[in-house]
């Protein structure tokens, strides 16, 4: 119930949801006072003589103390977007920030498309095969296919508790020899007997969100291990689905994701426009013409008859720090959803 010459908003007082309530006169130095939620007729004061207010911000609120505003501007502006009283104003980021669609809607449509391809889509659900993740500013090497069957082979030969299979990679000097710079003189003038090819090997290595993400490709057994930690896949305070795979990959599967990468790409990344890249020039033909000349080169290595391990480079053992952005009650709901058949209607 909202009293009488007040105004509400929202906030989380002793990880519980309260109404804030907010003098009329906003002059006054009297307290806000919060009731809890579930018992209304308890009154319990933030701070005696502190004043408090969701404060909006661009397009971002925080819960701040008004004495802490110098700014009278900013002040003002606080004060109405209490007023506002939006429905999220308890649920901000761990840095104070509120949601913003064109970064939460990465993480929906990965974690959506995951669960329609394997769960829900007809021709899919009871597909046991690999399943390859590309995009649309996603180059293909022509033997893209043939590479990644003989990556799943070489899982049951060396490999068994590998279950990521990486085809992409974000070196901007891919390499296909052994020293690439080498490799290309040598390539050019005939004599590449001291710089063995790579585009036979591949890495074997812990996965990491920053830089196996581009083609990966699993199966569904992998992904019956990462649906049952949707939870903490939509709870962890990261708009990224990488980094939220990485979250729950070190804390909540049974061991860590093991992954495969190509040491020579067979997929690049030729957008220079999106939510992670700002290149002033969105026209992909200058990385594609390079792109091609690579592969003119390296030409005849293509579609090798097998596959060997070069190496197991260790990687960070540590947490990925969350990079916010998805404290919204909301958006872990509609994350949830997505395991239900509800979401997928």
């Amino acid at each position: 119930m909202i009293h009488q010459g007040t105004v509400s908003g929202v906030a989380t007082f002793r990880n519980e949801k309260c109404l804030v309530y907010l003098s009329v006169s906003l002059k006054e130095s009297k307290p806000y006072r919060v009731s809890n939620t579930r018992t209304t007729n308890e009154t319990s004061v933030i701070g005696q003589g502190s004043r408090l207010a969701l404060c909006h911000c661009s397009s971002m609120m925080c819960l701040v103390t008004l004495s802490a505003i110098s700014n009278e501007k900013m002040r003002q502006f606080c004060l109405r977007a209490v007023k506002t009283g939006c429905i999220n104003a308890h649920s901000p980021d761990k840095y104070g920030h509120y949601r913003e669609a064109k970064y939460t809607q990465t993480k929906h449509h990965w974690f959506w498309k995951l669960n329609h391809v394997f769960d829900f889509l007809d021709v899919t659900k009871n597909f046991h095969g690999p399943v390859l993740l590309i995009e649309e500013d996603h180059y293909m090497v022509e033997d893209f296919v043939p590479v990644l069957r003989l990556m799943y082979r070489l899982k049951e030969q060396t490999c068994k508790d590998c279950s990521i299979f990486t085809l992409g990679t974000y070196d901007k000097r891919p390499q296909y020899y052994a020293s690439s710079s080498k490799g290309l003189f040598e390539r050019l003038f005939g004599n590449n007997q001291e710089t063995p090819p790579l585009l036979d090997k591949v890495d074997v290595m812990n996965w990491i969100s920053s830089k196996h993400n581009m083609g990966m490709s699993l199966n569904r057994q992998v992904w019956e291990q990462i649906k049952k930690c949707s939870k903490p896949f939509c709870e962890f305070d990261d708009y990224n689905w990488d980094w939220s795979l990485q979250h729950v990959s070190m804390q909540c599967m049974p061991s860590k994701i093991r992954c495969m990468v190509m040491k020579s790409p067979r997929i690049f990344h030729i957008g220079e426009c999106g939510v992670h890249h700002k290149g002033k020039n969105c026209d992909p033909g200058t990385k594609v013409r390079q792109i091609q000349n690579l592969l003119t080169l390296n030409h005849d290595k293509l579609f090798p008859d097998g596959l060997t391990v070069a190496g197991n480079p260790r990687t960070p053992n540590r947490m990925p720090k969350p990079n916010g952005g998805w404290g919204d009650f909301r958006d872990r709901q509609l994350c949830a959803s997505f395991a239900t058949p509800e979401g997928h209607r």
